[in-house]
């Protein structure tokens, strides 16, 4: 499942946290398109800690985002249908990308929202059927928003 986004000017709370544990990160990121980021050794950040303790704040203002974003997962996850999960999914990848269509496959949604590809398939053939996206070559385009229903 994915946990959260990390955007421009963001950083990992669950790689930052690691280091106070002394321990390598229990996750993994992926890249959605190409990106730079900065990593910096563990000696050095906890001397910033303390030579910079501003950089405390920055930690929890990370914390409350990644927090309230796992929070929201786990409330789409077991309080929303999936249908409603997968559009939602579908939107923020638009969001993130700025693409009206997305290129997605069925497997990747099923992987990102733990399902299996299968349901994925049906969900969305269902939601095309209800005229809120259409499936082409091209990729999954949401119509909601567009006014087009």
């Amino acid at each position: 499942l994915i946990y959260y986004y990390i955007r421009p000017n963001d950083s990992c709370l669950m790689t930052f946290s690691s280091i106070f544990s002394d321990c390598i990160s229990k996750i993994y990121a992926v890249s959605e398109e190409d990106s730079e980021v900065i990593l910096v050794p563990v000696s050095v950040v906890l001397d910033w800690l303390i030579k910079y303790p501003q950089i405390n704040r920055l930690f929890y203002h990370e914390y409350d985002k990644r927090f309230s974003d796992v929070m929201n997962m786990v409330n789409e996850a077991v309080f929303h249908k999936l249908d409603k999960r997968i559009l939602s999914y579908i939107k923020q990848q638009i969001s993130i990308t700025g693409n009206n269509p997305i290129k997605l496959t069925h497997k990747e949604i099923a992987n990102n929202l733990g399902t299996s590809r299968e349901v994925v398939s049906r969900v969305l053939k269902k939601v095309e059927n209800e005229g809120e996206i259409i499936q082409t070559k091209e990729g999954i385009r949401i119509l909601v928003n567009e006014g087009v229903k």
